[in-house]
């Protein structure tokens, strides 16, 4: 079968340009208002223009990304002047501050619970949070204020926000929100942790760029088709997770990490068919650390959708001989394998324009399932993806009007009633308010399961706080 004969390109958000208009309100508004009050999140002043830019660089609907920067002026106001699409702007705004009530009071059900009437009011409302908790680490270093935000009150938004962009599959910004969370909690151990993972990133630069030479050359020779490899680091707080090596327990650490312990390989292709193909020749190379984990032919709910596995490079190895392998002993390579709109909704989940889509209401008032036939499936580039987020979300939709009940146990095995479609996050609500806030993650038949899942009669659910994983 002939392959298409460029290589795959890797997706990134496209900024549209701001209309000038526009640019010259923003601008004046913002002069016209120095000195004045403005609005407080978290304690600290809301930088509009940071939101904004933000939502600009997620490639957000114009409309969405000006509310971001207007949001802290008085909406009566805005509405003097004659702009086209003002009323849209306000409207924003009005559902952005409804959302940031949510993730001030930690009410985790409305954040995590889609179609949403307005996706774009929920995304500045987690870039204004976003961005407060920037301010308030920027500004650490600074006697303290009267009335400045308690350490728990920044612990339960950062949660918060966390569970919002992990339940939309945003990935890479997940890592940011990581960070600033980390560097909050615990700065001196963040700033060591830094300059480890800065340090050794640096030191095996070179390695890490040969590395990916090799992955993309020997796949694109053994299997004659057009691929791509880049790779992604982990961020400052997935050191400590990357340390814990598969073969050791909780407690043996790795004692010496190396930048190939600190990035994943994306192996990106044209098509599902291709993937498998990738994976076939791959695996040749070396082999295979524990286990392989298919999540093409079963995605996560929220659209997640890789081959993910750890290669072992071994130099000794008949199959690698071929090519110059750039490690002189065997070492492992997290490789993960999939198309560029596969590995797009991976990474970017809801600010990919297919998935915003499939979050907002609207589209479910017009939905025609599309079965897709095994041929489609295996020569497209989205394989199950749409129709496992779409498949998410209309479990949740009639959730809200259901009366008929389920029981689940906690781990004690003691029953609790619910609703059907129930989610892990209902059961912890259910439990206590206070575990429902302070809830990060689930056991759900000794499974870890995201707060989101929705239940099944019979399940038994162990629910962690904040406090038990910090413990950990």
């Amino acid at each position: 079968m002939s392959d298409v004969q460029f290589a795959p390109t890797p997706w990134k958000p496209e900024p549209a340009p701001i209309p000038q208009d526009w640019v010259n309100l923003i601008d004046t508004l913002e002069h016209r208002t120095t000195g004045m009050q403005h609005e407080y999140v978290l304690g600290v002043r809301q930088n509009a223009r940071r939101v904004g830019e933000l939502l600009h660089s997620w490639g957000l609907p114009p409309h969405v990304v000006l509310a971001g920067f207007l949001q802290e002026y008085d909406r009566a106001f805005l509405l003097t002047y004659a702009m086209p699409g003002m009323d849209e702007v306000v409207a924003h705004i009005n559902e952005a501050n409804r959302y940031k009530n949510y993730i001030e009071d930690g009410n985790l059900p409305p954040l995590l619970t889609p179609p949403y009437k307005d996706l774009g009011a929920l995304l500045i409302a987690v870039a204004t949070y976003y961005q407060a908790l920037r301010t308030i680490q920027q500004q650490s270093d600074k006697p303290a204020k009267p009335g400045r935000v308690t350490p728990q009150r920044i612990e339960r938004t950062g949660t918060s926000l966390l569970n919002v962009v992990k339940r939309l599959g945003m990935w890479y910004f997940k890592r940011d929100v990581e960070d600033v969370t980390e560097q909050l909690r615990d700065p001196v151990s963040f700033e060591k942790d830094q300059r480890d993972y800065h340090r050794i990133l640096q030191q095996d630069e070179a390695v890490l760029e040969e590395t990916r030479r090799f992955l993309e050359t020997a796949c694109h020779e053994l299997t004659g088709l057009s691929v791509t490899v880049i790779y992604e680091k982990c961020g400052v707080s997935g050191l400590n997770r990357r340390s814990q090596d598969a073969h050791t327990t909780l407690t043996s650490l790795k004692s010496v990490l190396t930048g190939l312990d600190l990035v994943t390989f994306d192996v990106i292709m044209h098509t599902v068919q291709n993937c498998y193909m990738a994976f076939a020749a791959l695996s040749q190379l070396g082999h295979i650390q524990d286990r392989v984990t298919d999540h093409i032919a079963n995605p996560k709910q929220n659209g997640y959708s890789q081959i993910a596995l750890g290669l072992i490079l071994d130099p000794q190895n008949p199959h690698a001989q071929r090519f110059v392998i750039p490690v002189e002993q065997a070492r492992v390579c997290q490789l993960q394998i999939a198309t560029n709109t596969m590995q797009a909704v991976a990474n970017y989940g809801c600010l990919y324009p297919a998935c915003y889509q499939r979050y907002l209401k609207e589209y479910y008032k017009r939905y025609e399932k599309d079965d897709v036939t095994i041929e489609h499936f295996w020569q497209n580039n989205a394989g199950n993806v749409f129709r496992v987020i779409e498949q998410s979300v209309l479990e949740e939709m009639p959730a809200r009007d259901t009366k008929s009940p389920i029981v689940v146990f906690d781990k004690n095995r003691t029953s609790v009633v619910l609703p059907v479609n129930a989610t892990v996050l209902d059961f912890a609500y259910a439990l206590d308010s206070e575990i429902g806030n302070r809830a990060v993650e689930a056991i759900v038949n000794n499974r870890k399961a995201p707060l989101y899942r929705a239940l099944q009669a019979g399940d038994i659910v162990e629910i962690r706080t904040s406090r038990q994983a910090k413990a950990d």
